[in-house]
């Protein structure tokens, strides 16, 4: 008789702890899902605001406003901007380089 009140008790004990358990894992499957979608969401929305400064840096316009109050193309400042070339070829007859004309004072 005491062996069979040992075991029942043991029984919902066992189904208690069961219960809890189940109950644990699933809270834990609950939190682990919205975790999930926050990040998802948090990362989402880094992508977004990396694409906004990256986009944002490249969409700079292409026209400088010089000294002299004209507008010049970016890519025409880069061509002015680079050395000449040299003619390496033996037949080049004229100067590489020319030197201006000494001012008049």
């Amino acid at each position: 008789d005491a062996v069979q009140q040992e075991h029942s008790e043991r029984c919902r004990h066992h189904e208690a702890t069961s219960e809890r358990t189940d109950s644990l894992q699933r809270t834990m499957n609950i939190f682990d899902t919205l975790i999930r979608k926050e990040m998802e969401e948090r990362t989402r929305e880094n992508r977004r605001i990396w694409d906004a400064i990256d986009n944002h840096t490249h969409d700079l316009s292409t026209q400088v406003i010089t000294d002299r109050g004209s507008r010049k193309d970016v890519s025409e400042m880069v061509s002015e901007a680079s050395p000449p070339r040299l003619n390496r070829s033996p037949s080049a007859a004229q100067p590489l380089y020319s030197l201006p004309s000494p001012m008049a004072t």
